[in-house]
């Protein structure tokens, strides 16, 4: 945080100007997908606590649409059972 002056990072502050206190640090690629980045200094990012509970949460609904996308549809499921393919 204190590269960035103590100030909020996100896009959406920059693009509409705003100016807040930074009072987190965010991960841009997430430690779940790579694990050797936790700690790269190009890899977070100062954030208020306000954009970082969007961005999580953006990132959360994210993977949530993903996995359910993931998933067979019912009618996919009935014909795997009927044809004997589960």
């Amino acid at each position: 945080m204190y590269l960035d002056s103590y100030l909020c990072q996100c896009e959406w502050c920059k693009i509409n100007q705003y100016i807040k206190a930074a009072t987190e640090v965010h991960h841009i690629i997430d430690v779940d997908e790579d694990w050797n980045k936790r700690l790269d200094i190009d890899n977070l990012q100062s954030l208020s606590h306000e954009c970082h509970s969007r961005i999580t949460m953006e990132r959360l609904r994210a993977k949530q649409k993903e996995a359910k996308a993931n998933q067979p549809t019912e009618e996919e499921i009935l014909l795997n059972k009927a044809f004997g393919l589960e």
